[in-house]
């Protein structure tokens, strides 16, 4: 009794004239039509119209810039780069716009959010958020000298840049560094940069903290393992075990 019940007429109790629940295992699932255009025409009414949903001030919010800067900046990735342009696809139907992607973007960059998290908002699908992602970090140097170029290119074949930047938590940008040729990571980046003069000046902003008694009025750095075992960095656990290790966490 009690398995036929939850068989038979528990789904009609919460679907009671809902569709037919798809059978997962099925093989032969039509892709999702996400109405793209319909994404597009939200985020655009809901902050670029003349008469947005949210203010401006919830967009500074959000996206971490005004309205007037984040258009710059997405009309000259897109006018740069083919991949943030809207296209249409061989069934003549236009793609994702360049609000959209751009918005993912910065969506990722701000909230520090999975590329799939944005589906439901902009319609973009996982794979698409990365390479918006990717495509609007990662710029080609195209006016690199001839002679310069073999210094500055990988796998790609293309001339690019690595910037190193620091910011607070109020995103006041204060300290930026690029131009290293050669190949560049996280341990030998920090080896060649003068990120760590001013510290070991003992010029830095001013912060003041309290820690296990002990008052600090220099930052550190959040890092992962394979930053070298440096004062200035502290290092996360990705599974914390004892409780020193999770308050660092």
């Amino acid at each position: 009794m009690v398995d036929d019940f939850f068989i038979h007429h528990l789904p009609n109790t919460f679907f009671p004239r809902g569709p037919s629940l798809r059978n997962v295992n099925d093989a032969n699932l039509i892709p999702a039509n996400r109405n793209r255009e319909e994404g597009h025409n939200f985020l655009f009414n809901d902050y670029i119209a003349k008469n947005p949903v949210y203010p401006d001030k919830q967009f500074r919010r959000r996206f971490r810039m005004g309205i007037p800067l984040f258009c710059r900046i997405m009309n000259k990735v897109v006018e740069n780069d083919v991949f943030l342009q809207q296209r249409r696809n061989v069934a003549g139907k236009l793609g994702l716009s360049g609000l959209q992607k751009c918005t993912a973007t910065i969506r990722i960059l701000t909230y520090g959010l999975a590329p799939d998290a944005i589906d439901e908002y902009l319609r973009m699908g996982e794979t698409t958020s990365k390479k918006s992602l990717l495509h609007f970090t990662q710029g080609e140097w195209k006016n690199c000298p001839t002679a310069w170029r073999g210094q500055y290119q990988g796998r790609s074949r293309k001339a690019t840049l690595i910037l190193e930047a620091v910011a607070d938590q109020d995103l006041w940008i204060w300290h930026s560094f690029f131009g290293i040729p050669g190949s560049c990571n996280d341990l030998n980046v920090p080896h060649r940069s003068p990120v760590f003069d001013d510290v070991l000046q003992g010029k830095a902003p001013p912060i003041n903290f309290l820690v296990n008694g002990h008052e600090y009025n220099m930052g550190y750095y959040l890092t992962d393992g394979i930053y070298p075992n440096w004062a200035t960095f502290i290092q996360g656990f990705s599974r914390p075990q004892l409780e020193t290790e999770k308050v660092i966490c």
